[in-house]
Protein backbone atom coordinates (compact mmCIF):
# COMPACT_ATOMS: atom_id res chain seq x y z
CA UNK A 1 0.00 0.00 0.00
CA UNK A 2 1.43 3.36 -1.02
CA UNK A 3 1.33 6.06 1.66
CA UNK A 4 3.33 8.76 -0.07
CA UNK A 5 2.05 12.36 -0.09
CA UNK A 6 -0.36 12.96 -2.97
CA UNK A 7 -1.89 9.47 -2.76
CA UNK A 8 -5.67 9.29 -2.61
CA UNK A 9 -7.34 7.12 0.00
CA UNK A 10 -10.80 6.08 1.17
CA UNK A 11 -11.80 5.80 4.82
CA UNK A 12 -14.44 3.08 5.12
CA UNK A 13 -17.41 4.02 7.29
CA UNK A 14 -20.10 2.00 9.04
CA UNK A 15 -22.38 1.97 5.99
CA UNK A 16 -22.01 1.94 2.22
CA UNK A 17 -22.76 5.68 2.05
CA UNK A 18 -20.51 6.60 4.95
CA UNK A 19 -17.12 6.70 3.22
CA UNK A 20 -14.66 9.57 3.29
CA UNK A 21 -12.21 10.30 0.51
CA UNK A 22 -9.07 12.31 0.81
CA UNK A 23 -5.52 12.89 -0.32
CA UNK A 24 -2.44 12.33 1.81
CA UNK A 25 -0.62 15.63 2.32
CA UNK A 26 1.95 14.47 4.88
CA UNK A 27 3.13 11.59 7.03
CA UNK A 28 4.21 11.71 10.68
CA UNK A 29 6.18 9.20 12.69
CA UNK A 30 4.31 6.63 14.76
CA UNK A 31 3.30 7.83 18.20
CA UNK A 32 1.29 6.41 21.07
CA UNK A 33 -2.25 7.79 21.13
CA UNK A 34 -3.59 4.86 23.18
CA UNK A 35 -2.42 2.87 26.18
CA UNK A 36 0.80 0.88 25.84
CA UNK A 37 -1.38 -2.18 26.28
CA UNK A 38 -2.13 -1.77 22.56
CA UNK A 39 0.25 -1.65 19.63
CA UNK A 40 0.38 1.50 17.51
CA UNK A 41 -2.43 1.41 14.95
CA UNK A 42 -2.79 3.40 11.73
CA UNK A 43 -4.44 6.75 12.26
CA UNK A 44 -5.67 9.44 9.91
CA UNK A 45 -5.46 13.09 10.93
CA UNK A 46 -7.78 15.18 8.81
CA UNK A 47 -9.45 18.56 8.73
CA UNK A 48 -13.24 18.57 8.71
CA UNK A 49 -15.85 21.32 8.53
CA UNK A 50 -16.39 23.22 11.75
CA UNK A 51 -19.76 21.58 12.42
CA UNK A 52 -18.11 18.14 12.54
CA UNK A 53 -15.97 18.89 15.57
CA UNK A 54 -17.03 17.83 19.05
CA UNK A 55 -14.08 19.32 20.90
CA UNK A 56 -11.57 22.12 20.63
CA UNK A 57 -7.90 21.75 21.51
CA UNK A 58 -6.39 24.86 23.06
CA UNK A 59 -2.69 25.23 23.80
CA UNK A 60 -2.17 27.26 26.94
CA UNK A 61 0.93 28.74 28.49
CA UNK A 62 1.50 27.39 32.01
CA UNK A 63 2.36 30.89 33.22
CA UNK A 64 -0.99 32.29 32.04
CA UNK A 65 -3.14 29.29 32.89
CA UNK A 66 -5.11 30.89 35.74
CA UNK A 67 -5.84 34.02 33.69
CA UNK A 68 -6.75 32.21 30.44
CA UNK A 69 -9.06 29.43 31.62
CA UNK A 70 -11.93 31.73 32.75
CA UNK A 71 -11.98 33.34 29.29
CA UNK A 72 -12.57 30.11 27.39
CA UNK A 73 -16.02 29.21 28.72
CA UNK A 74 -17.75 32.48 27.62
CA UNK A 75 -16.28 32.08 24.13
CA UNK A 76 -17.49 28.48 23.93
CA UNK A 77 -21.01 29.42 25.09
CA UNK A 78 -21.09 32.20 22.51
CA UNK A 79 -20.27 29.86 19.61
CA UNK A 80 -21.97 26.67 20.85
CA UNK A 81 -24.80 27.59 23.26
CA UNK A 82 -26.50 24.23 22.72
CA UNK A 83 -23.57 22.20 24.03
CA UNK A 84 -22.50 22.33 27.70
CA UNK A 85 -18.97 23.46 28.37
CA UNK A 86 -16.64 20.83 29.82
CA UNK A 87 -12.88 21.20 30.05
CA UNK A 88 -10.07 18.78 30.79
CA UNK A 89 -6.30 18.71 30.47
CA UNK A 90 -4.91 16.33 27.90
CA UNK A 91 -2.04 15.14 30.10
CA UNK A 92 -4.46 14.32 32.95
CA UNK A 93 -6.81 12.51 30.57
CA UNK A 94 -3.93 10.48 29.18
CA UNK A 95 -2.65 9.84 32.70
CA UNK A 96 -5.92 8.10 33.59
CA UNK A 97 -4.98 5.39 31.11
CA UNK A 98 -2.22 4.30 33.49
CA UNK A 99 -4.08 4.97 36.75
CA UNK A 100 -4.43 1.24 37.40
CA UNK A 101 -0.69 0.68 36.92
CA UNK A 102 0.09 3.56 39.27
CA UNK A 103 -2.19 2.18 41.98
CA UNK A 104 -0.71 -1.28 41.47
CA UNK A 105 2.79 0.15 41.82
CA UNK A 106 1.87 1.91 45.07
CA UNK A 107 0.33 -1.29 46.47
CA UNK A 108 3.38 -3.35 45.53
CA UNK A 109 5.70 -0.76 47.06
CA UNK A 110 3.77 -0.77 50.33
CA UNK A 111 3.66 -4.56 50.60
CA UNK A 112 7.32 -4.83 49.61
CA UNK A 113 8.35 -2.52 52.43
CA UNK A 114 6.16 -4.45 54.87
CA UNK A 115 7.64 -7.75 53.67
CA UNK A 116 11.21 -6.46 54.06
CA UNK A 117 10.45 -5.13 57.54
CA UNK A 118 8.83 -8.42 58.59
CA UNK A 119 11.70 -10.45 57.13
CA UNK A 120 14.26 -8.33 58.98
CA UNK A 121 12.39 -8.82 62.25
CA UNK A 122 12.27 -12.55 61.64
CA UNK A 123 15.97 -12.72 60.81
CA UNK A 124 16.84 -10.64 63.85
CA UNK A 125 14.79 -12.87 66.14
CA UNK A 126 16.19 -16.04 64.60
CA UNK A 127 19.76 -14.72 64.87
CA UNK A 128 19.16 -13.86 68.55
CA UNK A 129 17.80 -17.34 69.21
CA UNK A 130 20.68 -19.09 67.41
CA UNK A 131 23.38 -17.08 69.16
CA UNK A 132 21.71 -17.68 72.53
CA UNK A 133 21.63 -21.41 71.83
CA UNK A 134 25.28 -21.44 70.81
CA UNK A 135 26.65 -19.18 73.53
CA UNK A 136 28.76 -21.95 75.07
CA UNK A 137 30.11 -23.04 71.67
CA UNK A 138 31.09 -19.47 70.85
CA UNK A 139 32.84 -19.18 74.23
CA UNK A 140 34.81 -22.36 73.62
CA UNK A 141 35.84 -21.20 70.17
CA UNK A 142 37.00 -17.87 71.63
CA UNK A 143 39.08 -19.65 74.26
CA UNK A 144 40.65 -21.84 71.57
CA UNK A 145 41.70 -18.76 69.64
CA UNK A 146 38.86 -18.15 67.19
CA UNK A 147 38.81 -14.61 65.87
CA UNK A 148 35.84 -12.27 65.90
CA UNK A 149 35.78 -12.33 62.13
CA UNK A 150 35.72 -16.13 62.09
CA UNK A 151 32.79 -16.32 64.48
CA UNK A 152 30.84 -13.69 62.53
CA UNK A 153 31.47 -15.55 59.26
CA UNK A 154 30.42 -18.83 60.88
CA UNK A 155 27.11 -17.43 62.08
CA UNK A 156 26.26 -15.44 58.96
CA UNK A 157 27.16 -18.32 56.63
CA UNK A 158 24.24 -20.38 57.87
CA UNK A 159 21.79 -17.54 57.25
CA UNK A 160 23.34 -16.92 53.84
CA UNK A 161 22.50 -20.50 52.88
CA UNK A 162 18.90 -20.00 54.05
CA UNK A 163 18.54 -16.78 52.07
CA UNK A 164 20.07 -18.48 49.02
CA UNK A 165 17.52 -21.30 49.18
CA UNK A 166 14.72 -18.74 49.55
CA UNK A 167 15.96 -16.91 46.44
CA UNK A 168 16.08 -20.14 44.42
CA UNK A 169 12.42 -20.68 45.28
CA UNK A 170 11.31 -17.06 44.82
CA UNK A 171 13.06 -16.14 41.57
CA UNK A 172 11.16 -18.57 39.27
CA UNK A 173 7.84 -17.51 40.78
CA UNK A 174 8.74 -13.81 40.41
CA UNK A 175 9.86 -14.37 36.81
CA UNK A 176 6.61 -16.07 35.83
CA UNK A 177 4.45 -13.42 37.53
CA UNK A 178 6.36 -10.51 36.01
CA UNK A 179 6.36 -12.07 32.55
CA UNK A 180 2.61 -12.61 32.79
CA UNK A 181 2.08 -8.97 33.82
CA UNK A 182 4.38 -7.58 31.12
CA UNK A 183 2.68 -9.68 28.43
CA UNK A 184 -0.37 -7.41 28.77
CA UNK A 185 1.66 -4.58 27.21
CA UNK A 186 2.36 -4.39 23.50
CA UNK A 187 5.72 -2.77 24.22
CA UNK A 188 7.65 -3.80 27.33
CA UNK A 189 11.14 -4.46 28.62
CA UNK A 190 12.66 -7.92 28.69
CA UNK A 191 13.40 -9.50 32.03
CA UNK A 192 17.12 -10.16 32.24
CA UNK A 193 19.34 -11.93 34.71
CA UNK A 194 20.66 -8.59 35.99
CA UNK A 195 17.36 -7.70 37.66
CA UNK A 196 17.39 -10.87 39.73
CA UNK A 197 21.10 -10.56 40.52
CA UNK A 198 20.56 -7.07 41.92
CA UNK A 199 17.52 -8.26 43.90
CA UNK A 200 19.54 -11.18 45.27
CA UNK A 201 22.46 -8.98 46.29
CA UNK A 202 20.10 -6.58 48.06
CA UNK A 203 18.44 -9.48 49.86
CA UNK A 204 21.81 -10.84 50.97
CA UNK A 205 22.99 -7.40 52.07
CA UNK A 206 19.83 -6.92 54.12
CA UNK A 207 20.29 -10.33 55.74
CA UNK A 208 23.97 -9.70 56.49
CA UNK A 209 23.25 -6.34 58.09
CA UNK A 210 20.43 -7.78 60.17
CA UNK A 211 22.31 -10.89 61.30
CA UNK A 212 25.68 -9.15 61.55
CA UNK A 213 24.63 -7.10 64.56
CA UNK A 214 23.79 -10.17 66.63
CA UNK A 215 26.87 -11.98 65.36
CA UNK A 216 29.16 -9.15 66.43
CA UNK A 217 27.54 -9.05 69.88
CA UNK A 218 28.06 -12.77 70.30
CA UNK A 219 31.64 -12.60 69.00
CA UNK A 220 32.57 -9.81 71.44
CA UNK A 221 31.07 -11.55 74.45
CA UNK A 222 33.57 -12.37 77.18
CA UNK A 223 34.25 -16.14 76.83
CA UNK A 224 34.34 -16.53 80.63
CA UNK A 225 30.78 -15.19 80.91
CA UNK A 226 29.75 -17.30 77.93
CA UNK A 227 31.02 -20.50 79.57
CA UNK A 228 29.28 -19.65 82.85
CA UNK A 229 25.86 -19.44 81.17
CA UNK A 230 25.54 -23.22 81.52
Amino acid sequence: VTTAPGTSFMEVGSSADDHDYGTIVGIVEDFHFESLHHSIRPMVLQLRPAEAYGAVLVKLSPDLLAATLPQIQPMWEAFEPGYPYRSLFLDEDFGRVYAQEQRLGQIFTLFTLLAIFTACLGLFGLASFVTAQRTKEIGVRKVLGASTRGIVVMLTKEFTVLVGVAMLLAFPVAFLLMRSWLSDFAYHVQLGVGVFLIAGLLALLTAWLTVGYQSLRAAHTNPVKALRTE
